[in-house]
């Protein structure tokens, strides 16, 4: 978000989607050819995982789940493993991780 490469940004949007498609999609069945493009609204497979940063001698940074217009919904746990900090994604689409005071 500040232009800066990830081992030196302050402020990281991570945006996480697998399968996405419009509600009412068809396709053949060998799902090589588009029958039915559907309708909205879009729906979308959250990913679960983590995401390991290397933070070297940075302090742990915040992490926030966010919804759809970028407002923080709820703080993530950071677990800090030497130099790598450790973010658990859960079912949101959008992070944001913060390597400062978050309210400046």
């Amino acid at each position: 978000l500040d232009g800066e490469p990830l081992s030196a940004s302050a402020r990281i949007l991570v945006v996480t989607v697998a399968r996405s498609e419009n509600r009412g999609t068809v396709y053949t069945a060998t799902r090589t050819m588009l029958r039915d493009s559907g309708q909205a609204p879009v729906l979308v497979e959250p990913v679960e995982g983590w995401i390991d940063l290397r933070v070297g001698e940075r302090p742990a940074p915040s992490a926030y789940a966010l919804d759809g217009q970028g407002r923080r919904t709820a703080e993530l746990p950071v677990e800090l493993d030497g130099p790598v900090a450790r973010i658990h994604l859960q079912q949101a689409h959008f992070y944001e991780i913060i390597f400062a005071d978050p309210n400046p």
